[in-house]
């Protein structure tokens, strides 16, 4: 396979298969990243394998078998990876320590940060936008910790009048972070 060239790739999951073109100089990782912006399926939770051999994220596709017809075909599983289940573990164990020194991706993963929340509200201030929204994720926090310590760090969420009214169902110091607006009501 020539450098440089646009190759099909054929993905096949459990349900359905569907196609994704890439630059033949990509690696497994890049084919994981344009999966999760076609499917949402989070890079984390991707198992690619070609035939029975699960492959590593730094492997380059230019080393990988392409079918007669040009294209490459993979198998793509959903489950978390070698490496997140040791995160998970560390996290088990000793989750203070483990946020002090924890690799920036674990801050967009859902999972993992619905964990930490439990144990420290400021991981708040760390995680993406996204799940600054998520309710579930939030009152999970404001369950284990003082809300106004949780709330302090999902402002557009105290502007939100069905999420604060939940907030408060789990701890009444939530309607101290409400916004004007949303006390008024």
């Amino acid at each position: 396979m020539a450098a440089g060239m646009e190759l099909c790739v054929v993905i096949h999951t459990l349900g359905d298969s569907f196609d994704i073109a890439i630059a033949s100089s990509c690696n497994i990782g890049e084919v994981k990243h344009l999966i999760e912006k076609s499917r949402g399926l989070p890079c984390m939770e991707q198992r690619l394998f070609s035939g029975s051999e699960e492959l590593e994220d730094t492997q380059p596709v230019q080393e990988l078998p392409v079918a007669d017809e040009g294209q490459l075909e993979l198998f793509v599983m959903r489950g978390p990876s070698e490496e997140k289940l040791h995160e998970l573990e560390e996290c088990r164990k000793n989750p203070i320590k483990w946020l002090a020194s924890a690799p920036s991706w674990i801050y967009n993963d859902r999972q993992l940060m619905m964990l930490a929340v439990r144990f420290d509200a400021e991981v708040l201030a760390g995680v993406s936008e996204a799940l600054k929204l998520d309710h579930e994720l939030v009152l999970t926090a404001v369950r284990a910790q003082n809300a106004k310590d949780v709330l302090q760090f999902t402002p557009a969420l105290c502007k939100q009048f069905d999420f604060i009214r939940r907030a408060i169902s789990e701890d009444a110091f939530a309607l101290e972070c409400a916004s004007e607006e949303v006390k008024q009501d």
